[in-house]
């Protein structure tokens, strides 16, 4: 584990020692090598503590969930809406920042029995990322903050979405409660023989978060009345989420690859 330590001088200034190469190299920042350091020195600062848990990957659309037990592992794809297949597990270690993954099972039957070794950095709490040592693939892993049974993630970015959200630039504003929404902007409303226009809700339904994607079920529509367009209850929409802060939203449909902005009030 000491053969190779990678030395260089992060963003803020501060030398860095480990066993894994930067994630990201620039060439104001060389890489070097340096030999005679033992693994306390090249620590990556991730303990064993730290990788516990359920960490959650999205390719191509689908979610994966790598868990991590006190003494062994779980790799599982989605499978559905509500299920989820094995496709690895096994025991694992960490020592000076490479983690190493025993596989009892695999859905690759060449790997069975096999170990593989990744370098390991956590950028942040809720961030984990893992460089596959002999292939160099990376993976970008999120921390997901509850477990229910079977090992199906459940990520807290759902709590952080209820609320109201103002449309930003005169756009659409949304609400989120626990398991609707409401959609609330200018539409055409009668009073008598006039015709004008008011802020008013125009679509309200269903709506869930896989992240990165929230997926909306419209189960009511008030604009297709006086705009004499088809209804739009029983489409479902689905968003990208592009940004995501503690005030502020930006989600990209799918369908028409429109920006949508917002931004969190009290309302």
């Amino acid at each position: 584990m000491a053969g190779k330590i990678y030395k260089w001088v992060d963003a803020d200034g501060v030398t860095q020692f480990s066993t894994y190469p930067p994630l990201v190299q620039k060439d104001s920042q060389p890489v070097t090598t340096v030999k005679g350091l033992g693994t306390a020195a090249s620590s990556a600062g991730v303990s064993e503590a730290d990788l516990l848990g359920v960490w959650f990957i999205i390719d191509k659309r689908k979610k994966h969930t790598m868990t991590f037990y006190k003494d062994s592992f779980t790799y599982r794809p989605q499978e559905g809406k509500t299920s989820w297949g094995l496709e690895s597990s096994g025991k694992w270690k960490l020592d000076g920042g490479i983690l190493e993954l025993h596989y009892k099972s695999h859905k690759d039957k060449t790997k069975k029995d096999s170990k593989e070794q990744f370098f390991v950095k956590k950028t942040d709490e809720y961030s984990l990322v893992l460089i596959a040592e002999k292939s160099n693939k990376r993976f970008n892993f999120r921390k997901d903050t509850d477990v229910l049974k079977f090992d199906k993630a459940i990520s807290r970015l759902a709590q952080n979405m209820l609320g109201f959200w103002a449309g930003v630039g005169g756009g659409d504003s949304i609400s989120f409660s626990n398991e609707t929404f409401e959609i609330i902007g200018k539409r055409k409303e009668k009073f008598s023989s006039n015709i004008y226009e008011a802020v008013r809700t125009k679509y309200k339904g269903r709506w869930s978060v896989d992240d990165p994607y929230i997926s909306l079920e419209i189960t009511f529509d008030e604009v297709y009345k006086l705009e004499e367009i088809q209804s739009m209850v029983g489409q479902k929409w689905r968003w990208l989420i592009v940004k995501k802060t503690v005030d502020t939203l930006t989600v990209r449909d799918i369908q028409t690859r429109r920006l949508r902005k917002f931004v969190k009030t009290r309302k």
